[in-house]
């Protein structure tokens, strides 16, 4: 018997037509291949924020502040 009522029908599948209907770039992970050259850039599936994206999000919006607020410590 199928459920219906699983993780991906319920919240994941719903939260990503949310995101491309705000043209939001999307994808399922569903079968992500990690390390280098992987799918996402993710080496485990521990990783909860792509970090390769972020960065270069943040060079994007902070181009004068980045060098110094990351490496702050």
């Amino acid at each position: 018997m199928s459920h219906t009522n699983t993780q991906d029908s319920l919240v994941e599948h719903s939260a990503i037509q949310l995101l491309a209907a705000s043209d939001c770039q999307t994808m399922s992970a569903l079968e992500e291949v990690f390390g280098v050259g992987g799918t996402l850039g993710r080496e485990t599936e521990g990783e909860a924020v792509l970090v390769l994206r972020l960065r270069a999000v943040l060079v994007r919006l902070l181009p004068l502040h980045f060098e110094k607020i990351l490496f702050a410590n």
